[in-house]
């Protein structure tokens, strides 16, 4: 049976041990192939945001960003604060990725530099092992917190089917921050079920754990402001099921005190406590893009909507009900964590943990239906990944009783201990084995000259260094790509042309100067290059396809005299052996920075 009386800690067998050498093996080698064969290069806007930023405070600039918001900007003008349009103090992103990260930068400097012909830029390679290393470690606690809340039958299959889940493994390899979230939120269930058990056991001595968790659910905030979502289920957790309730502040206060020490920060810095994220709430309350927000030259925004909130509530619910199986990693054993619900467990520890995951479960739904987007389930808002490892565990336990009531689970066989977990996980593993095939016969063909879509070329991005002197700033649609793999100050591309011409006066008055804009496929994404503009980057309908009209001899822009920026360097490269060319991607300046005017595209 799989309730006991006790948690299994009992000595491990050979045969465990074997099992648990298996496992540690299958890792590595799982961990090798992502980061050395697989591996595209990094493919989440925040994550190269958060790396710039780490480059910076290893510089000795502090918390600063080279990606400038023209919200931003206007935020500081508004304020009364000093203006500087190519480099910023950070007040959206959160800190502690980049704090992380900023020692180990200052250590590699000598590859701050991309000089390599790869489109691998080696710190992208560094985030990526760096996160490895976390979604590793929060393996192990998973593996100690469902050896606790089971047996070691059960905790060895979960962590195996988190080795066959593809979502883990892509997030991982996309940032830093979902891995160092998972790492601390399984560090806070493992110390919240020693809670739990000693609650049960009528023992007190619950003061470091406790102590543990509100420095834990400081971290967990400060690495992705979508984590407060977590902190309600926790609260309540903690209040029902730990005693004495005094045990509350210990996890309340230290993120209080960090928040409001960020707050009064962002008001010193912005002149508002939220700082730039301010952006993200106004474009949550009026119903618009939070693109179109940050984009935009004005911190004017319209009224508040509760009609447009409603909606984006209700149309985010559907969509993470909808998703809810991709969102939870297309793990078997997750999902039927619901089912596991209406199984009374004997052990009150089991109960009282599960009753927490589900608290907290809820408020990430609620959050993520108020502050949710529609972006791929690696979004840094998408947070259902977190339970992916702990529902698969009540997920197997409860698949383990179900099966323990026909004849073909019972008995101590292989097929009667082992074979249902065994299913699970090979339906959960599908998506991998599907993937990730291709993907390493790819890695191995093109030995790092795969690139991520929309392009991230560092290697082409890196020629636009010397293109721009020290007092210049460039202007792109994919602003945290230049910040980071050509490490020169870059401002989102405004709203419209009207906006570019108000910063770049703006700039003169600081003693810099806007050196052209860099337009690229993001303007354009979709399915096809030729997809067709999103609506927020309609107003640069002729300088977003200049490139390509200049490759046929059309020029997009013969209406528009006035424009400043009318040279263009092809920054387009092939997308992988014998692609295409990435005709949206060049760089329109003011004259010839450049050795010959009609460079190699490839």
């Amino acid at each position: 049976m799989i309730d006991r009386s006790n948690p299994a800690r009992s000595k491990a067998t050979p045969s465990q041990l074997l099992l648990r050498a298996s496992i540690i093996a299958g890792f590595a080698a799982l961990f090798l192939v992502q980061l050395l064969v697989t591996f595209r290069g990094l493919s989440s806007p925040a994550a190269m945001e958060q790396a710039q930023m780490a480059r910076e405070i290893a510089r000795g600039e502090g918390l600063s960003t080279k990606m400038i918001r023209p919200f931003a900007l206007r935020q500081q003008m508004e304020a009364g604060k000093t203006v500087e349009v190519d480099q910023m103090p950070e007040t959206k992103q959160p800190p502690l990725p980049s704090l992380l990260m900023a020692p180990i930068f200052k250590g590699l400097e000598v590859h701050w530099e991309n000089t390599a012909e790869t489109r691998v830029y080696v710190l992208d390679r560094v985030v990526a092992a760096l996160s490895l290393l976390f979604f590793i470690g929060a393996m192990g606690l998973t593996l100690l917190t469902a050896q606790r809340l089971f047996d070691q039958r059960i905790a060895n299959w979960t962590v195996i089917t988190m080795a066959a889940c593809s979502l883990l493994w892509d997030l991982a390899t996309t940032a830093l921050a979902p891995m160092m979230l998972l790492f601390f939120f399984s560090a806070i269930m493992f110390l919240l079920v020693l809670m739990i058990e000693r609650h049960v056991d009528q023992r007190s001595n619950n003061i470091l754990s406790a102590l543990g968790i509100g420095v834990l659910a400081v971290l967990m905030v400060f690495t992705n402001w979508m984590a407060i979502w977590l902190l309600p289920g926790l609260t309540i957790a903690v209040a029902l099921l730990v005693r004495p309730r005094g045990f509350l502040i210990l996890v309340l206060l230290p993120t209080a005190a960090a928040l409001t020490f960020w707050g009064m920060r962002n008001y010193q810095l912005t002149g508002d406590v939220l700082g730039a994220a301010k952006s993200t709430f106004q474009a949550i309350l009026i119903g618009q893009p939070e693109v179109a927000s940050q984009r935009s030259f004005s911190t004017v925004q319209s009224a508040i909507d509760p009609e447009a909130l409603t909606r984006h509530f209700l149309q985010q619910t559907v969509i993470q009900i909808n998703n809810l199986y991709q969102n939870l990693g297309a793990a078997l054993a997750a999902i039927i964590f619901f089912l596991a619900l209406l199984h009374p467990f004997k052990r009150q520890e089991t109960l009282s943990a599960r009753g927490a995951l589900v608290l907290m479960w809820l408020g990430v739904f609620i959050g993520t239906g108020l502050a949710g987007s529609n972006q791929a389930e690696t979004s840094e808002r998408q947070l259902h990944f977190l339970f992916v490892p702990l529902f698969s565990a009540y997920g197997l336990a409860f698949l383990f009783v179900l099966w323990a009531r026909i004849p073909a689970g019972q008995g101590n066989g292989w097929v009667a201990r082992h074979s249902i977990a065994a299913i699970a996980t090979a339906i959960t593993a599908l998506p991998m084995l599907q993937l990730l095939p291709p993907a390493i016969s790819a890695g191995i063909r093109n030995k790092g000259m795969m690139a991520q879509w929309p392009p991230y070329l560092p290697e082409r991005l890196a020629l636009l260094k010397p293109m721009v002197g020290e007092n210049e700033v460039l202007v792109s649609d994919m602003p945290w790509a230049i910040a980071w793999y050509s490490d020169r100050p870059c401002i989102w591309l405004p709203r419209d042309p009207a906006q570019l011409e108000e910063i770049r006066t703006l700039a003169t008055s600081r003693q810099k100067s806007v050196a052209g804009l860099v337009l690229t496929p993001w303007s354009t994404r979709g399915d096809a290059i030729n997809s067709g503009l999103t609506n927020e980057y309609e107003p640069w309908a002729p300088q977003i396809y200049y490139g390509t009209g200049q490759w046929h001899g059309v020029d997009t822009m013969a209406q528009q005299t006035a424009f400043p920026f009318r040279r263009f360097f092809p920054l387009h490269g092939r997308f992988g052996t014998g692609g295409r060319l990435i005709l949206e991607m060049v760089f329109m300046t003011d004259r010839a920075r450049w050795e010959t005017t009609e460079p190699n595209p490839d």
